[in-house]
């Protein structure tokens, strides 16, 4: 478990669905499937993720709602997506096709 920062605000899940209107599931298949975003967890395994983390997560169901983009163009066209934001396990769309 990743020791988490006391002075980082951080949202649980129930608050970044609110923040970003993406829903709970969408988000952790996101994280399931292509490893991000990759959320701390609390002592009881709850998701917590970073301010940074959420205004991703609100560009990427933006952009796939909004615009009608798929994960494929989302991924190719946001540089945060392809760095640290997916982690180090992370199968980019196209190869999961």
């Amino acid at each position: 478990m990743v020791k988490i920062p006391h002075n980082i605000p951080m949202y649980p899940m129930r608050t970044v669905v609110k923040l970003t209107g993406v829903e709970a599931h969408r988000i952790r298949y996101w994280e399931n499937k292509y490893g991000m975003p990759r959320p701390s967890r609390d002592q009881h395994g709850h998701r917590l993720y970073t301010k940074a983390q959420v205004d991703l997560i609100k560009k990427i169901g933006g952009l796939a709602d909004g615009k009608g983009l798929s994960l494929v163009a989302i991924w190719d066209l946001l540089p945060e997506v392809s760095r640290s934001a997916r982690g180090s396990r992370t199968t980019h769309p196209r190869s999961s096709q």
